[in-house]
């Protein structure tokens, strides 16, 4: 009876066991991908670390069985599935499979995996006679005696039972693994906005800086933030660091880096170099100058409140006018032009245009960042809240980010307003309604908001302005 224990308990473990392994291999790689951000290379290595230890398992199972052509049988089946978990990632990081090729491949060795456990399931208890588990278990047991095995059927139905779990945890494991697959691709304002696209595209992404910071127009608590979620992505940013030459010859760029302030030089290779150092005014060819029209010293036009040139009769806006350049403020400024042109009061306040950088997650802002009040000397108070606490968020899986709302410290004015999440150039419409209307931050906290939406994260803000936010 106590080797008939054991007996059972062999299938019992062995039935787990299978159960453990699928469920590991295929929810650390999940981990990786989705809370760790991790590259289909690094998800590879781990994986196959994993599984570095199961070819030399197998052999020792074998010998313990007594069952030479099961051992080889495992060693192989082990080893089909080491390569085969090491290999696809490392195959679709070097370009050699697109994304749904390996979705295909991920399907066929889970596929695989399934059948060779049916299979498993049928074969063994009847080619792998009692005797030899006996046996086995006596070994390890450090006794040689053989004694008789009661209740045979009773082990082989666990073995089939919890067996048929490891078969569900297989199949649920090809439907996770499928999903991590498909999705494992990540994630100035323009180099960053652009370099951001290119990532998600599955190029390898170096974002020269010469500035000690990115996006140096936003607030900086959110470029802090951006940068961090960048790099999460694989971004690689060389801050305080300008190019002062490019090596065209040889079939990839040379780029000659040196430090903004001066030191040695290196050299960073790519085989596309994008510039994104600002624009200017595209004015050339206008004839400006042959007519009299005034420009600054950035070749932009000077007009006056009504957009009227020092030449009678001659009007501009848009990005050959000071302000930023931006499509909606020149399409503001058109609109008020026009209401002009036609004896009405066009005007557009430029201290409500919001601007957004089209990263993932996006950011966008209206007003004052939190510098420009400190430098204007400004009281102020601020309101965050984060997307983690969002239901929206945590259903889509978009929790990157948080709100923040800053607002006059004795009129409760909103002064600015910074999102960085997903979908913040949405978002932002309603702070540049509240703003254009001079609200205050309590008007925009009383204001019903629909769940469970994204916007509910820009109520709690407004409540956190007074430390009223109620969901964090």
């Amino acid at each position: 009876m106590r080797l008939g224990r054991s007996f059972n308990l062999f299938w019992a473990g062995q039935a787990v066991s299978n159960v453990g392994d699928r469920i590991t291999i295929f929810v650390v790689p999940t981990v990786m991908i989705f809370l760790l951000h991790a590259s289909p290379l690094q998800v590879g290595i781990v994986a196959m670390a994993q599984y570095l230890g199961i070819p030399l398992i197998g052999p020792i199972a074998g010998m313990l069985v007594d069952r030479w052509d099961n051992r080889l049988t495992l060693v192989m089946c082990d080893l089909i599935r080491l390569l085969a978990v090491a290999a696809l990632p490392i195959a679709y990081w070097l370009g050699v499979l697109s994304t749904p090729l390996l979705f295909i491949c991920v399907a066929f060795v889970s596929g695989c995996s399934i059948v060779f456990t049916v299979g498993y399931l049928v074969a063994v208890p009847t080619t792998v006679d009692q005797q030899h588990l006996v046996r086995a278990y006596s070994r390890l047991e450090g006794t040689r005696s053989v004694a008789e095995v009661s209740g045979p059927s009773i082990a082989a139905a666990l073995y089939h039972a919890l067996g048929i779990a490891a078969l569900v945890v297989d199949a649920a494991s090809f439907l996770v693994s499928a999903v991590c697959i498909r999705f494992m691709q990540p994630f100035g304002e323009k180099t960053v906005a652009t370099g951001s696209v290119w990532s998600r595209l599955g190029s390898e992404v170096t974002v020269v800086e010469m500035l000690d910071r990115v996006a140096p127009g936003l607030d900086a608590e959110v470029a802090k933030q951006l940068q961090r979620v960048l790099s999460k992505q694989e971004l690689i940013f060389k801050l305080a660091t300008k190019v002062v030459g490019i090596d065209t010859k040889g079939s990839a760029l040379k780029l000659i880096l040196e430090p903004s302030v001066g030191g040695k030089s290196e050299t960073l290779e790519s085989d596309v170099v994008l510039v994104a150092i600002g624009r200017i005014p595209n004015t050339e060819g206008l004839d400006l100058a042959d007519v009299g029209v005034k420009t600054d010293n950035q070749r932009r036009i000077v007009v006056d409140e009504k957009f009227a040139t020092n030449i009678p009769g001659i009007y501009a806006i848009g990005d050959v006018i000071k302000g930023p350049m931006l499509a909606h403020k020149a399409e503001e400024e058109g609109v008020a032009l026009a209401e002009i042109l036609a004896g009405q009061a066009g005007h557009v306040n430029y201290d409500v245009i919001p601007s957004v950088i089209y990263t993932a997650p996006e950011v966008a802002s209206v007003g004052k960042t939190e510098e420009e009040l400190k430098d204007a000397g400004i009281d102020y108070k601020v309101g965050k809240f984060p997307f983690t606490a969002n239901g929206r968020a945590k259903v889509n899986r978009t929790t990157e980010g948080f709100v923040k709302i800053l607002a006059d410290e004795a009129t409760d004015r909103v002064l600015g307003v910074h999102i960085i999440g997903a979908d913040a150039g949405t978002m932002i419409a309603e702070a540049a309604v509240l703003m254009e209307f001079g609200g205050s931050a309590e008007d925009l906290a009383r204001a019903c908001h629909a769940h469970p939406t994204l916007n509910e994260a820009v109520k709690e803000a407004a409540l956190a302005v007074d430390k009223r936010a109620i969901h964090i």
